[in-house]
Formats: C-alpha cells, structure tokens, sequence
C-alpha cells in the first residue's frame, strides 16, 4: 500500500488529486467488507450492484465536489425516464 504523506506547499492540486488518499483510507477501514456485509432483512434477492461500489461512486463525487444531481439522466431520476401523461 501506498504510504502517503501530508505537506504544505504551493502546488496546484487537480479535483482527482484526493481521490488515491480516499481510496486508501477506504481501503484500510476496509470499508466495502464491512458495508457488503450488511444484510436488510426483507430484501428477497442479492443486489445487482454491491451497496460498496455504490457508495464509493457517490464518495468520489463528493471528493470532486459534486453531487446526486449528476446520478440523475433524466427528470425521473435514477436513470429512469419520466412518465408524463
């Protein structure tokens, strides 16, 4: 694992600059074992997407200073056409 370290100093920084130092906190947390260890009691099947890859989606683009507006393709939201009439 990469070790990094913190320093002051005049550079300029890109928006995909903290994503490795997030990656690696995630990873030493171990972050997506114990998120898809979570089991909801009424959910009748496994998901698709694991809850770990969703999370770490929305994470980088909270890191890149984004939000769940760009998540949605359409007036519907959550990539789902809307229904009109």
């Amino acid at each position: 694992m990469v070790k990094f370290e913190l320093s002051q100093s005049q550079e300029e920084l890109t928006s995909h600059s903290g994503l490795a130092l997030v990656g690696a906190a995630l990873r030493r947390m171990r972050f997506c074992e114990k998120i898809d260890d979570v089991r909801l009691p009424r959910a009748k099947a496994e998901p698709t997407i694991a809850h770990s890859d969703v999370l770490k989606s929305y994470i980088g683009l909270l890191c890149k200073g984004r939000h769940d507006s760009l998540l949605r393709a359409s007036p519907g939201g959550c990539g789902r056409p809307s229904r009109q009439g």
